[in-house]
């Protein structure tokens, strides 16, 4: 707190690394780095010979009493090489690009000539800034001069205070406690909910992480049960770094193997990490019980699925004399015991026909069980990792002895799957209607990275496959358009839209956004895999499902702005009769708007994938409803494409002179080049491709009309299928 009480801001800036930041190497001269916020500045003496960032503590510099307010810091890289002129480069950074407070941001800043904009030279200097809230540095002093200091600051969990106190020339990193003999480490893994503490000490090279408490817990141990954010491969990695002893055993044997599995928002993450850091699968505590005895007891076949993926037994008994397969047969639920035995015969008849243990790990990681194996292709067999044609020979020449299923078993499964989905939905149907605001997720693997964040596969309550969109810390823009995407998305309900269950908050107070999870990817992840036949009656019905999504975002008033093949999800529907059919889903909504004139001036952005952009945008026109329909065009072209050459194929990637992305929307909105369609296309089918991507936006279609001409087109194959199919060209 300042004079006058008014609250003030505390920079601390790190500099780790630098590049190209001098025209000549190892000459003679100076060179600075002076770092400025408002009236305040700071100078790093950077070296022109060797190693140009100094080390710690030169490197660091401090900025206090900042105001609170939107201000900038301003970087200025100055070579001043011996008898040459100097050379100025400039950089800023929006102070808002470090919030939250107490995180820590690493950055790459490219710097550029103040005097010369087409100097080629661009220094970049990596730089680690933390943004604090100023307080009382008495307080702070007293606290410091003690032994303790580090574990003090790391149980009030006080990131400021921990980095002082690690830069004390004489302080001990590992001290314990007297109660529990928890180091700074140990008490970080154990309560800390800010992740970047415990980066800060794992990066200290003095820590030591095997260091065991009085129950012989090491910090890898609390790591494992109790570190909640799903990008945890950094703190992993430096555990690994630092020589962490992934096998230690507490006082009753555990692991840290036994504790991941027991992590309730991270487990499958972290087990993937510790098995392939070298943990042993099989480690028994003293009571004989293995990760695979607790994965039973859970009734996690996700989590079995990973163990028995690593060799992990299902044979070994407690000191109860329980195995777990034996846990497996007290279970009630039917539909868990069925998936173990699945499991169990796909490895022995695996292991009976010689497949290696690659192979067997293939084909549990793909759940393609015993009695799926007689149809299998060589198409799926590449697919899942097994590519050398004979060996795909002799595999499917096994598969083929195998005898039909016996149908209780698909009884099973159907009536499986029919109690599951009536499960999900009840549980579903009392999230949408509840206005709780926080919700178990547990994260499962990442799936993608956006602008905003990453997203995540996960679990939501236990029981639902979800997609968890996380938003990074970065600028207020990112927050505003994470806050517009579920704003208009919570407004949705419609099969071919991704249903939208809630923005959620997590324990650290991060805002999550939970979606339901597509199986298959993106519309363009189907297209250009090549493992789906793609028929007319496809086409016609992924073409008929976006019309009907868009039809139903159009009829809401709402623009897309943004529809591509990317953005349109893919999901595996299983019918009573346990046939699966594929539901495409429009989403991202990142870049949508109301249509309303409140939104004109964003609308007249240039946004979106330039392919996919209809030529308006790039006269900054309004972009309207038939700008929506552009986009669509070109996707009907796609798979119209897929279709007829059974293989994908980008817009526009037939014309070699593009070889940026901007030339596209350059030539299509000044020379109307379009992507060209197949000559042997159907005439209907062609005439709506071009109707949806002609440049008058008055001529083009609206969702409804493509829906009328789709329902006509299927009438017209219907009547004469082998007219169409014969326009398929097979290679």
């Amino acid at each position: 707190m300042s004079k006058g009480g008014s609250e003030t801001n505390l920079l601390r800036i790190e500099v780790l690394e630098g590049q190209h930041l001098f025209v000549r190497e190892n000459t003679s001269g100076e060179a600075t780095l002076v770092i400025s916020v408002e009236k305040e500045k700071k100078k790093i003496k950077i070296n022109r010979k060797d190693n140009p960032i100094p080390g710690t503590p030169n490197n660091k510099i401090e900025i206090g009493k900042i105001p609170m307010g939107e201000h900038e810091i301003h970087f200025l890289f100055t070579d001043a090489e011996k008898k040459q002129p100097a050379k100025h480069y400039r950089c800023s950074v929006p102070m808002t690009e470090l919030l939250p407070y107490n995180t820590n941001h690493v950055k790459e800043l490219e710097f550029k000539n103040e005097a010369n904009a087409e100097d080629e030279q661009k220094p970049i200097f990596k730089i680690s800034m933390f943004l604090f809230q100023q307080r009382d540095t008495k307080a702070d002093k007293a606290i410091l001069k003690k032994a303790g200091a580090l574990l003090i600051a790391t149980n009030n969990s006080d990131l400021m205070l921990i980095m002082s106190a690690l830069e004390l020339p004489k302080i001990d990193v590992n001290m314990c406690d007297k109660e529990e003999k928890n180091t700074a480490l140990h008490i970080a893994t154990m309560k800390s909910t800010n992740e970047h503490i415990l980066l800060t000490l794992l990066k200290d090279p003095r820590i030591d992480v095997n260091v065991k408490n009085k129950d012989d817990n090491t910090p890898l141990h609390y790591f494992c049960l109790n570190f909640s954010n799903p990008n945890c491969e950094e703190a992993f990695s430096l555990f690994q770094q630092r020589s962490a002893n992934m096998n230690a055993k507490n006082k009753i044997g555990e692991t840290p193997l036994h504790k991941a599995v027991f992590n309730k928002c991270i487990r499958l993450i972290l087990v993937e990490l510790l098995l392939k850091a070298g943990a042993e699968v099989d480690a028994t505590t003293k009571n004989g019980s293995t990760a695979m005895h607790y994965a039973m007891y859970m009734e996690r076949t996700d989590l079995i699925s990973i163990l028995l993926e690593n060799n992990a037994s299902m044979e070994i008994k407690n000191e109860k004399g329980e195995t777990p397969l034996s846990i497996v047969s007290k279970s009630k639920n039917q539909s868990f015991q069925n998936t173990v035995k699945y499991f169990k015969e796909v490895i022995e008849y695996l292991k009976g026909i010689n497949a290696d243990t690659q192979e067997i790990k293939m084909f549990i990681h793909n759940r393609l069980f015993k009695w799926k194996l007689k149809e299998i292709t060589a198409k799926q067999l590449d697919k899942i990792g097994i590519k050398a044609i004979g060996r795909q020979r002799e595999l499917m020449k096994e598969f083929k002895k195998i005898e039909d299923i016996d149908p209780a078993k698909l009884s099973d499964k159907s009536t499986q799957i029919e109690s599951e989905e009536k499960e999900r939905e009840k549980l579903l149907n009392n999230i949408l209607s509840s206005s709780k605001f926080l919700y178990k997720v547990e994260y499962t693997e990442l799936i993608g990275t956006g602008t905003s964040g990453k997203v995540f596969k996960g679990i939501l309550e236990g029981k639902i496959d979800v997609a968890v969109k996380t938003l990074k810390a970065g600028s207020l823009k990112e927050v505003e358009e994470f806050q517009h995407e579920f704003g208009v998305l919570s407004k949705l309900d419609h099969t071919n839209i991704v249903k939208f269950f809630g923005v959620f908050q997590d324990e650290h107070q991060k805002m999550m956004m939970v979606m339901e999870y597509c199986d298959r990817g993106s519309l363009y992840d189907v297209l250009s895999k090549g493992d789906l036949k793609m028929k007319f009656e496809t086409l016609f019905d992924f073409s008929e499902q976006i019309a009907k999504g868009l039809e139903y975002l159009h009829n809401k008033n709402i623009l897309h702005r943004d529809l591509k093949s990317l953005n349109i999800l893919v999901q595996t529907k299983v019918n009573e009769n346990g046939q699966e059919h594929l539901v495409l889903k429009i989403c991202d909504f990142g870049l949508s708007r109301f249509n309303s004139t409140d939104n004109l001036n964003t609308l007249q952005k240039l946004r979106g994938t330039y392919a996919y952009c209809a030529p308006e945008i790039y006269f900054s026109q309004p972009f309207t409803y038939k700008s929506d329909i552009f986009s669509y065009g070109i996707i009907l072209w796609e798979m119209t494409y897929r279709t007829i050459h059974q293989k994908y194929q980008r817009p526009y990637q037939e014309f070699p002179d593009i070889k940026l992305d901007v030339q596209i929307i350059l030539k299509s909105a000044t020379l109307n080049l379009r992507p060209t369609i197949p000559a042997s296309t159907p005439l209907s089918l062609t005439n709506l491709i071009k109707q949806c991507i002609i440049k008058e936006q008055d001529g083009r279609p609206s969702s409804s009309d493509i829906l009328m001409d789709i329902n006509k087109m299927k009438k017209e194959y219907e009547s004469n299928p082998s007219a169409w199919d014969t326009c398929i060209i097979s290679n």
